[in-house]
């Protein structure tokens, strides 16, 4: 078993190696407490060597492809925006995928006060920064698919940061734009067209952008 496993490692590094910021380090992290949990991946607060706090996105293998890791990764990793949580690493050991990304400081959805919402020009300040991420994810060709409060982050500043990249996609891709067809997502954040089974990633990302908006402001997600 071990040799078995050795050599699947040496072969991970060799697709690896199209993709340098794919590096397996875990010994680099100390995990500690659980951040959050979902049903298929913990976020854990860790420490790497230099005392710098990040969070580590724990996925089992059971619960994720290997193709899929490495597009989380490889998207995530090639984003850039100051209101998109900072890709750090990612590693795997013999039962994870891991994502090692900045630390955030609260998240957007346990701000929210049920039936209430946010603060209205709170409100206005996070929304404005979504869109911004957003308008940037897809200037890059890339949708997002799992738009939702619980998926914005604060940094040190107060500023929203998008995060969780594990349905992102590339909607724009060597020159066409694709129609997609994967059900994924949070379904009280989905456009109609998502259930449908054919829809543009870009345009179902707006209308969860929208949905968040109402919740932003009401606290509630709408009906109907």
């Amino acid at each position: 078993m071990e040799t078995v496993y050795y050599l699947r490692c040496f072969l991970l590094r060799l697709v690896v190696s199209n993709y340098p910021f794919l590096v397996s380090i875990m010994e680099k992290y100390e995990l500690q407490e659980t951040l959050a949990s979902g049903s298929t991946a913990k976020i854990k607060k860790a420490v790497v060597v230099g005392n710098e706090k990040c969070a580590v996105k724990l996925i089992s293998k059971g619960d994720m492809s290997l193709q899929m890791f490495l597009r989380e990764a490889k998207i995530h990793g090639s984003l850039r925006h100051p209101n998109i949580v900072e890709f750090v690493d990612s590693y795997e050991d013999r039962e994870r995928y891991c994502i090692v990304m900045k630390l955030g400081y609260g998240e957007v959805g346990n701000m929210i006060w049920s039936g209430v919402g946010l603060d209205p020009l709170l409100a206005h300040f996070y929304f404005r920064q979504l869109v911004s991420a957003v308008k940037y994810l897809h200037s890059k060709g890339v949708c997002h698919r799992d738009i939702k409060p619980e998926n914005m982050l604060i940094d040190g500043n107060g500023n929203l940061l998008l995060s969780d990249f594990g349905f992102s996609t590339l909607f724009f891709h060597k020159g066409r734009r694709r129609r997609l067809r994967s059900f994924v997502g949070s379904l009280e954040y989905m456009a109609p067209e998502v259930f449908e089974g054919d829809y543009d990633g870009s345009l179902a990302d707006i209308w969860s952008c929208g949905i968040s908006l109402v919740v932003f402001l009401t606290g509630t997600l709408p009906v109907g």
